[in-house]
């Protein structure tokens, strides 16, 4: 690959482009007999600027372009995607089957028994009997109510810790 030279074959004159403008007039001067224009090219015409809305307001009301409303041309997109959010939620097609929403009273007395020991509440015995609506309970409910056998023994195979504490007694 050569490398490029200094040298690109044109010469110009020392001090060529000093004066350069002043001697383009003159020399268009020499050849047309006079200077070149001043002014522009372009004239606006006389009251232009006077007329021009009066001439602007009467294109305006010639060109009436029909006005197409934006909202009918929606309205059968809109109708058609709030009838699918619709359906998609009547039918319910990620639901398994009819789930019963769970109760209180469903809950097994084992469970809830099971949650309270677990400790997990945060509330003391004291405050725990306090949240207890004791109004609704009377006193033939409490003596009318006995635990079946079946409760006695899991009671007895649970929450004793040894057959000791049922057979002897306390020496204090």
């Amino acid at each position: 690959m050569s490398t490029p030279s200094k040298y690109h074959g044109f010469k110009v004159p020392e001090g060529y482009f000093r004066g350069f403008p002043g001697r383009l007039s003159d020399r268009l001067r020499e050849e047309e007999g006079q200077a070149p224009p001043v002014e522009s090219g372009f004239k606006v015409p006389e009251n232009y600027f006077e007329t021009f809305p009066d001439r602007l307001q009467e294109q305006l009301k010639k060109k009436e372009n029909p006005v197409r409303p934006l909202w009918p041309a929606l309205r059968l997109p809109i109708a058609a995607a709030a009838a699918a959010v619709l359906l998609l939620f009547l039918l319910r097609p990620w639901a398994q089957g009819d789930t019963p929403t769970p109760r209180f009273e469903d809950l097994a007395g084992e469970t809830l028994e099971a949650y309270l020991d677990s400790g997990d509440l945060d509330l003391t015995p004291y405050e725990l009997t306090e949240t207890i609506p004791l109004g609704e309970i009377g006193l033939a409910d409490v003596l009318e109510a006995s635990p079946g056998d079946r409760l006695i023994i899991e009671y007895l195979e649970n929450d004793t810790d040894t057959d000791d504490e049922l057979y002897w007694e306390n020496d204090n």
